[in-house]
């Protein structure tokens, strides 16, 4: 009995990772080596942007929805909750002026905000509302 438990978890875990479950996403990831922001323009960013996950430390792929949305503007302004400032881009990043981390758009079309605080590191992600 132990030999057919064995071989139907090991076949179910094969049909996972051929279904790109997000098992499969990071075995794939860790082969490919870092994540590499796809080619986007400036015209990419301005929109409104809330958050659909945070993840960090013990803290994984938790919802955010009470996140105040961020409001990125085609005049180089953003604001997001109480906080305002000017945004640029570099190398298809954007960096916000009152922001530690930079975010980039995925192969999703979300902005992705990796940043650190206290010796953390933190991922936000974001989806696109307008």
């Amino acid at each position: 009995m132990k030999g057919r438990g064995f071989l139907a978890a090991s076949a179910a875990l094969s049909l996972l990772l051929c279904l790109g479950s997000p098992f499969g996403s990071l075995a794939r990831a860790e082969r490919a080596g870092p994540e590499q922001a796809p080619a986007v323009s400036e015209a990419s960013f301005p929109g409104v942007w809330a958050c659909q996950s945070m993840a960090g430390e013990s803290f994984t792929g938790r919802p955010c929805r009470f996140t105040p949305w961020l409001t990125v503007q085609q005049d180089k302004s953003y604001i997001w909750g109480q906080e305002s400032g000017t945004w640029t881009t570099e190398s298809g990043r954007l960096s916000l002026s009152g922001w530690k981390g930079r975010g980039r758009i995925n192969e999703d079309g979300k902005l992705v905000f990796e940043y650190e605080t206290n010796g953390k590191t933190y991922i936000q992600t974001l989806y696109r509302r307008q």
